[in-house]
């Protein structure tokens, strides 16, 4: 629960993300799980224009976030597993990206390390 705070605190991503320069939510939804924010992120050392004028490549651009508060993720025989949280986001407005997405999607790990009880990260059946 504290890490998808964590992602959805989406303005104090500057302070914390590497390469992220801005985070600003321009607006959510009156039902809280959408948000619009503004993101502008840079890389050092990498120019889009030959010269010394510009150090750093920059984009600066709108995602809309939506975010999915714990619901209860069952498995095939319709039996409750483990809650699952999550965020996605896509951007809707960008000069660089054609289309940039991202999706988190979080669950609380067993005392094994693993959200199903299997330790081997090779074997996908628990």
């Amino acid at each position: 629960k504290h890490l998808y705070q964590i992602i959805n605190d989406v303005d104090q991503y500057q302070n914390f993300l590497p390469y992220c320069l801005e985070s600003r939510v321009l607006q959510t939804s009156k039902c809280g799980t959408m948000m619009d924010a503004v993101l502008r992120v840079g890389w050092p050392g990498l120019s889009a224009f030959p010269g010394p004028s510009s150090s750093m490549l920059e984009e600066r651009y709108v995602s809309r976030v939506k975010m999915s508060d714990a619901e209860l993720l069952q498995d095939n025989n319709g039996e409750a597993q483990h809650l699952v949280w999550v965020v996605e986001a896509k951007s809707i407005r960008s000069q660089l990206f054609d289309s940039l997405k991202s999706r988190w999607q979080l669950t609380i790990a067993d005392k094994t390390g693993s959200a199903d009880g299997n330790t081997d990260p090779c074997n996908n059946s628990p």
